[in-house]
């Protein structure tokens, strides 16, 4: 290993991409291509994400010591706590580390990319959405399991934040769903090698986060992430009244204070609920101690399309995630 790469970096974490056979792409953001690949010994499907930029380009945006590390910092946390509700990360490939491993690579798309592979799932909350939003069918996203979604995402990151551990790219798109349609939270760390102002997709970027400055992607990033993602799950499509609206144009509307209306299928429990959580001020927004707590209350129990929640249900799963948590922080 060179001597500016992370002594803390260990065998455990490193992972050799020829050890998987990459299969489809799955998405391809901005930044980077997840593609879904297999475990050649296993033969466990996992998720292999691709970071776009080369190693020249990494160090031209400031992709820094600090930026590895924390990516490292998460992997070990997610991995010493076992999280419920967050996606294992297997492990990481840099390519200055690859001096000591001395790789011999067959595709050149691990030859200069930073590689993350983590927990494979079939199902994704950004494909429900917007078939929930466009009226197509949805077998099993009805409000039981959408009322679990939203208290288990805000649980999920009441307990990773109590660590110190931030998302920082929070989305739709990397939102899974167990069998049981209960979410489990994926590419935590992943935001740490992205350039600050282009760690997540507008829609969910908070208007403090602006282009060529720092900010600190804390608590009020992830919240404000929060807001837009329960938006989205009730009324996928985020705009104005402009449709056509560019993107550059929307971002400079959020940053001057607007937000979009109110959709009329949005309780207004809800509704109040993303108010609170999408404020301009990030100092004004609640932790997700607070928003757990709120959305625990009946209001927050959907009835959608004639069709009630199964408050018994949803009861079990709130009452496991709270023990989980109240069992991590007296552990620790």
């Amino acid at each position: 290993m060179t001597e500016e790469f992370p002594n803390e970096l260990t065998s455990n974490i490193l992972i050799n991409p020829n050890n998987y056979e990459v299969g489809d792409k799955i998405k391809e953001m901005c930044h980077w291509s997840t593609y879904k690949a297999v475990e050649r010994n296993s033969q466990t499907n996992v998720f292999f994400h691709v970071l776009h930029y080369s190693k020249d380009e990494l160090n031209e945006k400031s992709i820094d010591l600090y930026s590895k590390k924390s990516l490292i910092r998460a992997i070990k946390l997610i991995r010493k706590y076992n999280f419920p509700g967050i996606a294992k990360t297997y492990g990481v490939y840099f390519p200055e580390a690859d001096d000591q491993n001395r790789h011999v690579f067959t595709d050149s798309l691990y030859k200069e990319h930073v590689i993350v592979v983590s927990e494979y799932f079939e199902k994704n909350l950004e494909k429900l959405a917007r078939d929930f939003s466009d009226g197509k069918p949805t077998p099993g996203f009805g409000p039981t399991e959408r009322s679990k979604i939203i208290f288990g995402i805000s649980s999920i990151l009441e307990n990773a934040h109590a660590y110190n551990l931030t998302h920082q790219r929070l989305n739709l798109s990397n939102i899974y769903l167990n069998d049981n349609f209960e979410p489990i939270i994926g590419e935590f760390g992943m935001a740490y090698m992205l350039p600050e102002c282009e760690r997540n997709d507008y829609k969910y970027l908070a208007p403090e986060v602006k282009k060529d400055s720092y900010v600190d992607y804390s608590i009020p990033v992830d919240v404000y992430a929060f807001a837009c993602i329960v938006y989205r799950m009730f009324s996928y499509e985020m705009t104005s009244n402009n449709n056509n609206e560019k993107d550059f144009f929307f971002r400079m509307k959020i940053m001057k204070g607007w937000r979009p209306d109110k959709p009329a299928i949005i309780p207004n429990s809800y509704w109040n609920l993303i108010i609170v959580c999408w404020e301009q001020s990030s100092i004004s927004r609640p932790q997700f101690s607070d928003i757990t707590n709120m959305i625990i209350g009946d209001e927050f129990v959907l009835h959608e399309n004639g069709i009630d929640a199964d408050v018994n249900d949803l009861k079990r799963y709130q009452e496991k995630m709270l023990a989980f948590n109240h069992s991590f922080r007296r552990n620790d």
